[in-house]
């Protein structure tokens, strides 16, 4: 299964692959009502079964990221630096990556 997830500050909206790329389910929405973010989106994560790959949203990637790549902890920590581009985004986007 493949999750791809995109974490905004005031929703979390998520669609399911099948490992052939087929969609599995309609996009899902939770609309954040609370300030525990983390705890709403692990809770969201944990009704979904058997994912191999998550798929991230991230608004802004400056002048580095300009094309999907793979995250490790060295790109992580480049992206984080790019949060003052997109203040009410790319924290969420990289919290949602640091949850999955």
């Amino acid at each position: 299964m493949i999750l791809v997830l995109n974490c905004g500050s005031q929703s979390i909206k998520w669609k399911l692959f099948k490992d052939d790329l087929k969609l599995k389910e309609k996009a899902k929405k939770k609309v954040l009502k609370s300030k525990d973010y983390k705890g709403i989106l692990l809770k969201e994560l944990s009704k979904i079964k058997n994912v191999k790959i998550v798929g991230h949203r991230v608004v802004h990637g400056g002048d580095k990221f300009r094309k999907p790549l793979k995250i490790n902890g060295k790109n992580l920590k480049e992206l984080e630096k790019f949060n003052k581009l997109a203040p009410l985004h790319n924290p969420f986007n990289i919290l949602g990556i640091k949850t999955a």
